[in-house]
């Protein structure tokens, strides 16, 4: 039986938070731990505009080094519809290459 891949997951923020600052705040602890693991590959943070606030997107890769974010946030597993109408921004600019071949 073959084990189910990592899922992604999605981090949502309200036009509030994004406002407030909340974006920078969260992209930049990602970052951190970003390099204090040096950069493992695949670990990425993506993200887009949506009509009730910006979405993140943690990549597979990267959720057992993010774990206490996820949890902060209440981030849910969820897929991206299309990786190329993501921005990127932070980690691994590769990431999203890498699961998609």
């Amino acid at each position: 039986m073959k084990d189910k891949p990592p899922a992604w997951y999605r981090i949502q923020l309200s036009p509030d938070e994004c406002a407030g600052g909340e974006l920078a705040v969260l992209v930049g602890a990602f970052r951190e731990v970003f390099v204090a693991r040096n950069g493992p590959l695949g670990m990425a943070l993506f993200g887009s505009f949506a009509e009730d606030g910006y979405r993140v997107y943690v990549t597979p890769a990267a959720v057992r080094y993010v774990r206490p974010l996820l949890e902060a946030y209440s981030a849910q597993p969820a897929e991206p519809r299309s990786l190329r109408a993501l921005d990127f921004l932070s980690g691994d600019e590769t990431g999203g290459s890498l699961l998609m071949c």
